[in-house]
């Protein structure tokens, strides 16, 4: 166990890097002496002032459990990269994170891992999930940018993602061998990049209202895929939107006016299409 003074504003590059540390506490030292910590009942998690965590400060540490109730402006680029005892990573609702860096918990993961973000997250770097594993339950409240392949290759169950969204990255989450259901909410209009979801095992995915384009690919290649539900602000699906997919039945919102060729090529499970009523044009090979 390490115990730290709220009073620290940063952690530098690979401050605890390598090291046998398994859990981070905080206490105040206005309210308790150094020489008391233990006994007097410090908190998991972060400084309460910390700002700044910098790259790789617990890359390929024994790290068990993140907690967060700071402001932090940013979380450096791997800085809980190859940590094979995470099972907990948490953000508390008084806790916000401006940045989590390019390959921040990438290749990390216990049996089990679950992430629980209830405070906001501005953005997540390209592939910063990348290739973790275990993760049974990913969480977020409020969050704005996902980045570039943010969750290639995740070991993902479930993912929710809430609160102001803007944009999702392309190819995202491609790869998620484990992933089952996917929910967006999002209070704001936002974007979904070409091949997010693709070859993703995929099952279920719900897309509120905000979303105006299914990108190129974005389920392409999606295997188990059955049930999609689309939002009534959907005004065009571009091109390989769901190509290779198994999805049995889609209904399109009268908001859509355009598709583009190849939406639904080679989905040989597809037994029901309901079509927009603005549609003026269905494409070769649609």
């Amino acid at each position: 166990n390490v115990y730290l003074p709220d009073t620290i504003t940063s952690f530098a590059d690979r401050a605890f890097a390598s090291c046998a540390v398994e859990h981070i506490y905080r206490y105040d030292p206005a309210q308790i002496s150094a020489e008391d910590i233990v006994s007097s009942g410090s908190a998991l998690g972060v400084p309460m002032q910390l700002k700044t965590m910098g790259s790789h400060c617990f890359d390929n540490s024994r790290l068990k459990e993140v907690q967060i109730d700071a402001q932090v402006d940013s979380i450096g680029d791997g800085a809980y990269a190859t940590i094979a005892a995470l099972s907990s990573v948490i953000l508390g609702k008084t806790g916000r994170i401006g940045t989590i860096g390019k390959n921040c918990f990438q290749n990390s993961g216990a049996q089990t891992l679950n992430f629980y973000f209830y405070g906001r997250v501005d953005a997540i770097g390209a592939n910063a999930f990348e290739g973790s594993g275990g993760i049974q339950d990913f969480y977020m409240e409020d969050v704005g940018i996902v980045g570039t392949e943010a969750f290639k290759n995740c070991h993902i169950n479930t993912m929710t993602l809430k609160g102001s969204l803007s944009a999702i990255g392309d190819r995202a989450f491609i790869g998620c061998g484990n992933l089952d259901k996917v929910t967006i909410q999002s209070s704001t209009p936002y974007t979904i990049g070409k091949y997010a979801f693709t070859c993703a095992s995929i099952k279920e995915v719900t897309f509120s209202d905000g979303l105006s384009s299914v990108a190129e690919g974005t389920f392409s290649g999606c295997g188990k895929l059955s049930k999609v539900y689309l939002p009534t602000t959907l005004k065009e699906i571009e091109k390989n939107a769901f190509f290779g997919s198994e999805v049995e039945g889609i209904e399109m919102p009268d908001s859509v006016k355009s598709l583009e060729k190849a939406v639904f090529f080679n989905c040989r499970k597809l037994q029901k299409v309901k079509l927009s009523n603005s549609l003026t044009e269905i494409p070769n090979s649609c």
